[in-house]
């Protein structure tokens, strides 16, 4: 036996709203005999706003089905997105945003400078895929262990630079 649409729905509704990786205001849904269809649209380079929202629907009892409906929009990535990514960094407490400059060109953001630990970096590239219009993210922040400011007070200068680029989504 089916649930009736209207609690289904309201389930699947609830469940996308719980989802940190989505805006689940771009997305709509219907439901029919345990079937649910996600409709409306999102940004080109959040596909995987798609995959969260299909995710987050297959968690929930009594979905039989999903029909994904939902439309990928080509929207532009916006002027300011790499104030916006130094902002991130600014209220990061890990990273000492004064050691990482961010630049981009089109949706590719890179980062380039110095931090003192894996956590540091992590949160640096997190910064940039959490940023609107991400696409790609060329991470060239090396980790140095003891490093203040901008100087190399805790190690020796690195013989390689440590690129790292996740094409295509943003996690």
């Amino acid at each position: 036996m089916h649930r009736p649409n209207d609690l289904l729905e309201a389930d699947v509704r609830d469940q996308l709203a719980a989802d940190t990786l989505l805006d689940s205001t771009r997305v709509m849904v219907s439901a029919s005999h345990g079937r649910v269809m996600l409709s409306g649209s999102v940004p080109t380079y959040e596909d995987s706003q798609r995959r969260a929202a299909e995710r987050a629907v297959g968690r929930v009892p009594g979905v039989r089905g999903i029909t994904d409906k939902i439309e990928l929009t080509a929207e532009p990535i916006p002027s300011d997105v790499v104030d916006r990514v130094a902002a991130a960094l600014r209220r990061n407490a890990v990273v000492d945003d004064t050691t990482i400059e961010v630049s981009n060109v089109g949706q590719t953001i890179y980062l380039d400078g110095v931090t003192t630990s894996w956590f540091g970096k992590k949160a640096a590239e997190d910064a940039a895929w959490g940023a609107p219009g991400v696409a790609q993210v060329v991470d060239r922040v090396t980790i140095i262990p003891g490093a203040v400011g901008t100087g190399l007070e805790g190690g020796d200068r690195p013989s390689s630079v440590d690129v790292s680029v996740r094409p295509g989504e943003r996690r």
